[in-house]
């Protein structure tokens, strides 16, 4: 897969994910009020990549917790993947977007999502 293919790819899927997250009500307050408050992206995404971020968390020493990889998208897919290693907790970036389809497969697999 070329670079242009795989970065067409991503735009479908960011358009999708933008789509589904107009559609839900309780997100789309949220993003109402966030384009309110006159910020650059009217959707919450990730500023910048922090490794240091995770080191910082105090939480991730408790059991059945853990500090992800900083990504800028969790899908239900990755949260479905988070579920296999058990973790109950998944602490993510303020500014990370998160599908509706990833919030309900959390809840589904008792996985409670903290932002920072």
């Amino acid at each position: 897969m070329s670079e242009q293919d795989l970065e067409q790819l991503v735009e479908k899927i960011i358009l999708r994910v933008l789509q589904r997250i107009q559609a839900d009500e309780e997100l789309s307050k949220l993003l109402k009020i966030d384009d309110a408050s006159g910020k650059d992206s009217w959707a919450r995404t990730c500023a910048s990549y922090r490794p240091e971020a995770s080191a910082a968390h105090p939480e991730v020493e408790q059991k059945n917790t853990l500090a992800a990889p900083e990504k800028k998208l969790y899908t239900e897919n990755d949260i479905l993947e988070f579920a296999k290693s058990g973790q109950k907790l998944l602490l993510v970036a303020q500014k990370t977007l998160i599908t509706p389809a990833a919030r309900d497969a959390a809840k589904r697999k008792g996985i409670k999502i903290k932002v920072d």
